[in-house]
């Protein structure tokens, strides 16, 4: 029910009150007939008492029963302000018991007064979550058949002593010392997996260098003008 409603009805028991107040047959014994009944001036004094005690009592009793009226109809029952005017809400009203409040449309936030609504700025930009970086040889080895090394936030690859990066820059490939100069071995270089070793003929031992070749009674032999075969 709303306020204006509730005033309304309070308006209505006033006047059914006042109106019943008029009518009253207590307000009628100081008419004509009542005076023929008191011939004396101390029973109309005692009259006029009764009269005026009788309208207070009805006063009251209009004034309790109002009391009550309004109670029932106004304090019991909820108003909704939203109502009139929308409750002074900008955009939305809502009711709530005995009270309300005003709610703005998306988009829009409520301002300071409870009632306006402004347009909400654009929403400031999210910090960017910096992930670290991963590291790219953490992966398989970056991809390459040795070693992998990061640089520039790329993984590249490095052979090991005696191996060479092949052109797809993963795959190592053995280096053949004994096609180099780095052998120099005596008489004869048998070549390994990154690696090679000097061999010597029969009757000869191979010497702590691992390069010269030495005869059974402690002779050094020098490089024979032969050719040898390699492995």
């Amino acid at each position: 029910m709303s306020t204006h409603e509730c005033f309304i009805i309070i308006i209505i028991i006033i006047t059914i009150t006042t109106l019943a107040a008029i009518s009253c047959p207590a307000a009628d014994r100081t008419g004509p007939q009542h005076r023929q009944n008191h011939h004396t001036s101390g029973g109309l004094s005692q009259s006029l008492s009764q009269s005026q005690s009788q309208s207070r009592q009805t006063k009251q009793q209009q004034r309790e029963h109002l009391f009550l009226v309004w109670w029932i109809y106004c304090g019991l029952t909820d108003v909704d302000e939203c109502q009139v005017h929308n409750g002074g809400c900008q955009h939305k009203c809502i009711n709530t018991r005995a009270s309300f409040y005003c709610e703005c449309n998306p988009g829009s936030r409520l301002h300071v007064d409870a009632r306006t609504c402004l347009r909400q700025s654009q929403e400031p930009p999210r910090p960017v979550m910096m992930t670290p970086l991963q590291d790219p040889c953490a992966d398989q080895n970056g991809g390459c058949m040795h070693e992998c090394r990061v640089d520039g936030g790329r993984a590249h690859c490095d052979c090991k002593v005696g191996y060479l990066l092949a052109e797809d820059s993963k795959t190592c490939t053995d280096i053949d010392e004994c096609e180099t100069p780095q052998a120099n071995c005596a008489h004869g270089c048998h070549n390994t997996l990154g690696s090679y070793a000097c061999v010597c003929l029969t009757a000869y031992e191979l010497g702590a260098d691992g390069k010269q070749c030495y005869s059974s009674g402690g002779v050094l032999e020098l490089r024979p003008q032969l050719t040898l075969l390699q492995d």
